[in-house]
């Protein structure tokens, strides 16, 4: 059996290296739960942050201690506001260094008047709620009480999606360009990540696809007669005259699912809905006044019929299938991708035959759609149609749905409702809206539809979160003037992912701050990559030297981190002999959200002793190997009661022959898991 030693080096040093990062000195932003970042400074194994709203600090607000770079304030930044903050070290014996800057930041205004009701505090999912609104062209994210803590400010963005891993899609509106609502991918202060070319009429959608390509839905037309089954042909024959109305003169407005490439913006790949769906199939519905169903009643005086009016589109890696809604043919389709080929389709009775998954759900004009884990998909059924369906309905009702495809051979199915939840008659939502299913159960359902009864046209957008018993647990009422809101999403905060990274001893070298290694242990070089984010995740991270005799090769890996955690990761070389000093890199970044990458350049200084002083410290525990005997590689659990900086773990055999220097690198009080 291999016997385990840990053998501490003590080593103090006061030198200040490292500066503030953000927010960025004088900056104005538009959110109130407010991340900061900072560089790390030599021999610290700790830092203090301040935030105050007087540049003396003479009142402060916020006063904490935090092990990595990274702090998040929520509870005490508002709107309209001015704030300071600073940081400093704190080392080994408590000891405090200086301060490293002061900063200023201003907040913005905040930009709505939701009113919030909590029914059950209990049941609620923790998070943030983001809605995005037609109206105002804005979008606003709010905590549990109703307070709102981020704005689109003035940047006029409308949120379509997210991955639930901080990455945000929707458009921006600019009233000067040929298509005015361009697809984005944004950040919380409002920067453009991406933006397609605006060579087509992009709306209602966007994804980001795993090899990083742009998924959305474009308008396309093609000119058609106009059908004479109902009487807007009628209305078509008595202005232009039965030749004409014969004749393809109309332009009928379809759509088509395409791909963007991230980088020439060019379409890769297009679904087009007139090489897939029969113009046969449409929305005849014609006793509706053309806002609650029937397309046709505008169609002639507007001089075009917006036929299909795709309006929500998802994609699924795990089936290599993209779905897509069609508004006005009360349909879902599911297509196999790369090949186009259509799965299935499943909504209403049409003249094609075409739809061949079962029409047992009778939503009608749905909006948003996504697909669970289990296969299922959740859309908002608006119910345009639903009292023609439903004899015993007065009026249309919307409804949220989750429905189980029960796909049979891979190219048909038989779709039952497993989930529904009605709508009171004056939540009706003719259009917009969503439905979101939260990691405890729930279901977030947002329509234009008020929680005022009667709301007789003047509706204000509501969210409510709704239990799988049908209890309602939260509510948001936007105050709008129409209620035009386009969707609305629970995230579990506004910064689900975020990565710092510490390099152990990092020390004074001579008045430059460096990573202090072993002569004696293949100059072995350990960081700790922190999870600063609210949602577990993975981090890739790659190691590197930029010298010219380098001492390290490339190295790297992925790690699960959750939530708030941290992981040790090591990296082994060998001096070449011709310097004591090597130039390294660290890259960490986040798997599921590609816009979190930190680059950490460091100078590495290989020395014969670390320090002159060696501690053999009793407070630690070996608590687990696992597996054990192992093959090729074995986890060690230790607990540490005390803050330790310049540590050694070394492996001897039986026989007391030293083995191995498994790491070097300081610890924090706690649970530590060495790989």
């Amino acid at each position: 059996m291999k016997k385990l030693f840990l053998i501490i080096m003590i080593a103090f040093n006061l030198t200040l290296f490292g500066g503030m990062i953000k927010p960025i000195d004088n900056s104005s932003i538009s959110y109130t739960h407010v991340l900061f970042e900072w560089e790390q400074v030599a021999d610290a194994v700790d830092y203090e942050i301040q935030i105050s709203t007087t540049s003396s600090f003479s009142s402060i607000l916020s006063s904490e201690t935090v092990s990595s770079l990274i702090y998040i304030e929520s509870e005490n930044i508002a709107w309209s506001d001015t704030y300071y903050w600073r940081v400093r070290p704190v080392y080994n014996d408590q000891t405090l260094g200086d301060w490293l800057d002061t900063f200023l930041f201003t907040t913005s205004s905040s930009i709505t008047s939701a009113d919030i009701t909590v029914y059950d505090s209990n049941e609620y999912q923790d998070g943030v709620t983001f809605v995005s609104a037609l109206e105002g062209n804005f979008t606003a994210a709010f905590d549990k009480q109703g307070d709102e803590i981020w704005n689109s400010k003035d940047t006029s963005i409308i949120m379509y999606n997210t991955n639930f891993k901080g990455e945000l899609y929707g458009c921006h509106y600019d009233s000067g360009l040929q298509f005015p609502y361009p697809a984005i991918e944004f950040n919380l202060d409002g920067d453009y990540i991406w933006e397609e070319s605006n060579e087509d009429f992009s709306h209602h959608d966007m994804v980001r696809l795993p090899d990083g390509n742009y998924l959305s839905i474009v308008e396309v037309f093609e000119y058609h007669s106009v059908p004479n089954t109902g009487p807007w042909y009628q209305a078509c024959a008595s202005i232009y005259g039965p030749q004409v109305c014969n004749s393809d003169f109309l332009p009928w407005i379809g759509d088509k699912v395409v791909i963007w490439d991230k980088d020439s913006k060019e379409i890769i790949w297009e679904w087009n809905a007139f090489d897939h769906y029969s113009i046969e199939d449409y929305d005849g519905v014609y006793f509706y006044d053309g806002i609650y169903g029937g397309t046709w009643g505008s169609a002639i005086n507007d001089f075009r019929y917006d036929w299909t009016h795709m309006n929500a589109v998802a994609y699924s890696e795990e089936e290599s299938a993209i779905y897509v809604s069609s508004r006005h043919l009360s349909r879902i389709t599911k297509i196999a991708y790369p090949s186009g080929d259509i799965i299935w389709n499943m909504g209403q009775e049409m003249p094609s035959g075409d739809v061949n998954c079962g029409t047992d759900p009778y939503f009608s004009w749905q909006h948003s759609i996504s697909v669970l884990d289990n296969g299922n998909i959740i859309i908002l059924d608006n119910g345009n149609l639903s009292d023609n369906f439903n004899s015993d309905l007065d009026n249309p009702i919307s409804r949220a749905l989750e429905i189980n495809p029960n796909e049979l051979n891979g190219d048909s199915c038989n779709a039952n409702t497993v989930w529904e939840h009605t709508l009171p008659e004056y939540m009706f939502g003719h259009a917009s809206g969503g439905v979101q299913k939260l990691d405890n159960g729930n279901y977030l359902i947002s329509t234009v539809g008020d929680e005022t009864e009667n709301c007789s046209g003047n509706c204000k957008g509501v969210t409510i979160e709704v239990s799988e018993d049908h209890n309602i647990v939260w509510e948001a009422n936007y105050n709008l003037i129409t209620g035009l809101i386009h969707r609305a999403y629970r995230t579990s905060s506004l910064y689900p992912v975020e990565v710092s990274a510490i390099a152990s001893n990092y020390t004074d070298i001579n008045g430059e701050p460096m990573i202090e290694v072993s002569a004696t242990d293949s100059v072995r070089a350990s960081f700790y990559i922190y999870n600063n984010g609210s949602v577990a995740e993975d981090f890739e991270y790659m190691f590197s030297s930029s010298s010219s005799d380098a001492w390290y090769e490339d190295q790297g890996g992925i790690i699960g981190i959750e939530a708030g955690g941290y992981e040790l990761v090591n990296f082994s070389g060998m001096n070449s002999g011709s310097s004591n000093y090597n130039d390294i890199e660290l890259v960490v970044s986040s798997v599921n959200n590609h816009n979190i990458v930190k680059t950490y350049t460091f100078t590495v200084y290989e020395a014969e002793n670390l320090s002159n002083g060696i501690e053999v410290v009793q407070g630690f525990n070996l608590l687990n190997i696992y597996p054990n005997p192992f093959n090729p590689s074995t986890t060690i659990n230790i607990q540490i009661d005390k803050i330790i900086t310049n540590a050694e773990i070394k492996i001897y055999d039986i026989n007391g022959q030293f083995i191995d220097k498994i790491y070097s690198g300081s610890f924090n009080p706690g649970s530590h898991n060495i790989i």
